[in-house]
């Protein structure tokens, strides 16, 4: 799905593989990285590369994950805000769960009668 979305929003700019690359201005994300993402070859990009894509393309993050492309031009102001939000959303998700492991390891612990180490 990733891979598409990219294929879609590059061409929707009128730019090839090679031409992304070099907007990104990244050795991280060449052509090939480009062309193997879209074809499926590549099925994981680093957070880094998300953001080099996004901002390359003049999108948010989030538009690869949604079927709307998030422009973040005159818009871009709303798009932050509600990216901010979502990512707030994901930060609140992860902290409960991290609390849940903490509480986990915590009693592990316990009942091991070592004590934890710092964190």
């Amino acid at each position: 799905m990733f891979g598409a979305r990219l294929k879609e929003i590059r061409t929707k700019r009128g730019l090839t593989a090679e031409a992304l690359a070099e907007r990104v201005g990244d050795s991280a994300v060449t052509k090939t990285v480009i062309t193997n993402v879209e074809s499926g070859r590549k099925r994981d990009l680093t957070t880094t590369e998300l953001f080099l894509l996004s901002s390359a393309l003049g999108v948010s993050p989030l538009t690869f994950a949604a079927g709307t492309i998030y422009d973040t031009g005159a818009a871009g102001a709303d798009v932050r805000f509600a990216e901010a939000e979502s990512l707030l959303r994901i930060a609140e998700a992860f902290r409960v769960q991290a609390e849940k492991y903490e509480a986990a390891a915590r009693e592990m612990l316990r009942d091991t009668g070592e004590e934890p180490h710092a964190r």
